[in-house]
């Protein structure tokens, strides 16, 4: 037991000393060239220090960088590396040869791996909306007024007042025409129980109400699921630049924040898919370790040329089947949830037949 725990840290060492120089280089590359066309941008703040300034915008930010795109990455491309080098070297032909099966040395990465997927999950659920409501500030005092002439999409906002909460989620904001095409509100009291949900074609801004149109709504209580209206008055402080200044994609809310909008369709596809984006890391060192095994000996390069095609085409999987979960009339967690389960399944079954 003891040969094979040392062996285990071994491996496992090969694996972090990539990760954690990948994971550096990276990310001072991506905050290099970024700081070149923001640096403006940056001096445009007169009450804190342009360092300081600097310094805690790509704090807020990284998470974000980090849990949507950059793990999965590093996390396949230390694991090639870490079994190339372990491979130059005959440490792998040395292994099987004492006995340990190719699933036995794999058996580590795939426990690192799965750890970085829960750690990424933590970052998506918990790190980065916190981070992106810090960022949203520094971003106005950079961008000033000129954010609030943009078009906007899959705008998401949440206000209190003395009654309770207001939480608001816009498919597509028209500032110029003082518009919104597809809004859904979810109306909370104080201690957190939803009053009402609605959905509207249409809203605008006339004076201090918003005219919906085309409303199907559904207050609590109600024996029927929603009420159709042609056309309805909401009395609620809120402006336009309200929603364009303090707007948040689904992907920069809490989880609770989501579960109060789950009634509109990319906020739940968010909340639902978050623990297999999650899972991603997982999924995609599994798959390239088993093209790599199954690979002819010596041919590293072709194989990481072949792990690079999988992570591409899992990432256009990926969005094409979050966007049938989104606009589709099929349940999202079979959209979503299936063919996952099938590429996890074939995934371990494969990693079960690999030659020892």
């Amino acid at each position: 037991m003891f040969l094979m725990r040392r062996l285990d840290r071994y491996v496992l060492s090969a694996f972090v000393a990539p990760f954690a120089v990948l994971s550096f280089l990276i990310v001072a590359l991506f905050i290099i060239l970024d700081l070149f066309g923001r640096f403006d941008e940056f001096l445009k703040i007169k009450d804190v220090p342009v360092l300081n300034s600097i310094l805690t915008y790509y704090a807020y930010i990284l998470p974000g960088i980090l849990s949507q795109w950059l793990l999965p990455i590093i996390t396949v491309i230390s694991g090639l590396f870490a079994v190339s080098s372990l491979d130059r070297h005959h440490e792998i032909v040395a292994m099987l040869s004492s006995g340990i099966s190719r699933q036995r040395l794999l058996l580590p990465l795939l426990f690192i791996t799965f750890l970085i997927s829960v750690g990424d999950y933590l970052l998506k659920s918990q790190v980065v909306p916190i981070a992106s409501n810090k960022l949203e500030i520094i971003r106005a005092k950079m961008h000033g007024d000129n954010q609030l002439d943009r078009l906007a999409r899959d705008v998401a906002l949440s206000k209190s007042d003395k009654m309770g909460y207001n939480f608001w989620f816009a498919k597509t904001i028209f500032k110029k025409e003082n518009r919104i095409s597809v809004l859904f509100v979810t109306r909370l009291d104080l201690d957190g129980n939803w009053l009402y949900r609605l959905r509207a074609e249409t809203a605008e801004k006339h004076g201090s109400k918003w005219i919906l149109t085309n409303v199907s709504m559904q207050k609590a209580g109600d024996t029927e699921l929603s009420k159709h209206y042609d056309k309805m008055e909401l009395n609620i402080n809120l402006t336009m630049d309200d929603l364009l200044l303090n707007r948040k994609s689904p992907e920069f809310l809490s989880n609770a924040q989501l579960k109060k909008l789950n009634n509109s369709g990319s906020p739940y596809v968010e909340l639902i898919s978050r623990p297999l984006t999650a899972l991603t890391s997982f999924l995609l060192f599994l798959w390239s370790m088993i093209i790599l095994f199954n690979s002819r000996q010596g041919h590293f390069l072709i194989s990481m040329g072949h792990c690079i095609v999988m992570v591409m085409t899992y990432y256009a999987f990926s969005w094409v089947l979050i966007q049938l979960a989104t606009l589709s009339s099929i349940n999202p967690i079979i959209v979503l949830y299936l063919p996952i389960s099938i590429l996890l399944a074939f995934g371990f079954y494969f990693y079960s037949k690999m030659p020892t």
